[in-house]
């Protein structure tokens, strides 16, 4: 088809899509030359916050709330700490052994304590299942890493 083209117009097809080329590289120079991209540093609070405005997520810890302990009553790691709903849960765990403290967003503690269950039937509208789970970077237990203990390696 390209050769009856070229035939009725006199332009040879190599002529053509040279010219396409460069017309596409010329169009791709002008758009990056409109448009310049937001330099920011690439941070574990924008990510956060990148994905917080992308999930629609506006609850947030108040300034001055009260901190989990690393350590609940029996002595079980804080795994980590859920907000949403009006609520914070601090997840405490050891072993299989997982409990949950449920608070109000300024840290005061509603009840500690509860199994997954409780928790369900205590605070129906709070679904643990949705919940984003946030491990606390300045706690003294550090990273939490799941590992099966009958693993030999």
């Amino acid at each position: 088809m390209s050769e009856r083209v070229a035939r009725r117009t006199g332009v040879r097809p190599g002529l053509v899509r040279l010219l396409v080329v460069v017309g596409a590289v010329g169009g791709f120079i002008v758009l990056a030359s409109v448009f310049t991209p937001e330099q920011t540093r690439a941070t574990v609070a924008t990510v956060k916050r990148g994905i917080e405005s992308l999930a629609g997520d506006t609850t947030k810890v108040p300034e001055g709330a009260a901190k989990p302990p690393a350590r609940d009553s029996r002595g079980r790691i804080l795994l980590g700490e859920m907000v949403g709903n009006g609520h914070r849960i601090w997840v405490y765990g050891r072993g299989t052994d997982v409990r949950y403290t449920v608070c109000t967003p300024e840290g005061e503690v509603l009840t500690s304590d509860i199994t997954a269950d409780e928790v369900y039937r205590l605070f129906p509208h709070l679904d643990l299942r949705s919940m984003h789970l946030d491990t606390l970077p300045d706690s003294d237990t550090g990273a939490v890493m799941m590992v099966d203990p009958r693993d030999p390696r």
